[in-house]
């Protein structure tokens, strides 16, 4: 079953726009920047609180965190037709971020960014299936995240997820 009842056109759609991002790190770096530009609050969930932009640029983790997040997408994109597997990682994604107080709300906040950076790769807006399809992708996300928060504590979900997203 395919994950967040995309139709084939949004699958391929999805995929093919995914497929321009070539450097994981540099994007997500390029992501994280770009929101807390937006939303400089975000930068108090990590090390970077009354930081400047600048500093944070240049700090490795800036890439290391942007790898997770890319290499989260591109398993989610990989594993799309396999509706489980993706529900389970984005849960567990989910419980993971708990401890650190980080809301659905904010990875809601992430998507327009997430849309503008992709669009920039495609040298384009996204159109017709891609931006159908991204949306009810980061929809169906978003709430997956919030169902992880709200269940139990996971124990030992760090490097069980970082392991499913062959970044550990």
């Amino acid at each position: 079953m395919v994950f967040a009842g995309l139709s084939g056109g949004e699958v391929d759609a999805v995929k093919c726009s995914f497929g321009k991002v070539t450097d994981l790190a540099g994007t997500g770096a390029e992501l994280f920047l770009k929101y807390f530009q937006a939303h400089p609050s975000g930068m108090d969930y990590f090390k970077w609180k009354g930081q400047s932009l600048d500093a944070v640029k240049a700090d490795a983790y800036l890439q290391t965190h942007g790898n997770r997040v890319m290499s989260t997408l591109k398993t989610v994109i990989g594993s799309i037709e396999d509706a489980g597997k993706c529900e389970a990682l984005i849960t567990q994604l989910g419980n993971l971020h708990t401890g650190r107080n980080v809301a659905a709300a904010d990875f809601e906040a992430l998507f327009p960014i997430i849309a503008g950076v992709l669009s920039e790769k495609c040298g384009g807006a996204l159109a017709g299936d891609a931006s159908s399809g991204w949306q009810k992708l980061y929809n169906e996300i978003v709430r997956l995240i919030d169902a992880g928060q709200k269940s139990a504590a996971a124990g030992g979900a760090r490097e069980e997820f970082l392991g499913a997203i062959g970044a550990n």
